[in-house]
């Protein structure tokens, strides 16, 4: 069987995992000023027929949003009212 000791292998593992750093990405990062590394928002700069889609598609959902949590609260009222109701009958007997 082969052995081998636990610093040779230390030092080829290290040597096979270890990052290699290039030196140009760390004067890279060193000159980064704090301007550079806030995002910009981005905007599309020309109307398009992709935006025109996607407005036309985001009014739609909105719609049906809005509709959505007015039959939701309905249904909630509806099922509060059935509740009282049906104790304030149960309550008299």
């Amino acid at each position: 069987m082969l052995s081998c000791s636990s610093a040779l292998f230390q030092r080829i593992a290290f040597k096979f995992m270890a990052p290699k750093l290039k030196p140009q990405r760390l004067h890279q990062i060193a000159e980064t000023g704090t301007e550079q590394l806030v995002k910009k928002a981005r905007t599309m700069s020309t109307e398009s027929s992709m935006k025109d889609a996607f407005s036309t598609y985001a009014d739609y959902l909105n719609n049906f949003n809005e509709k959505r949590e007015r039959v939701v609260k309905a249904s909630r009222d509806i099922t509060m009212n059935s509740k009282k109701n049906y104790l304030s009958g149960s309550q008299t007997q």
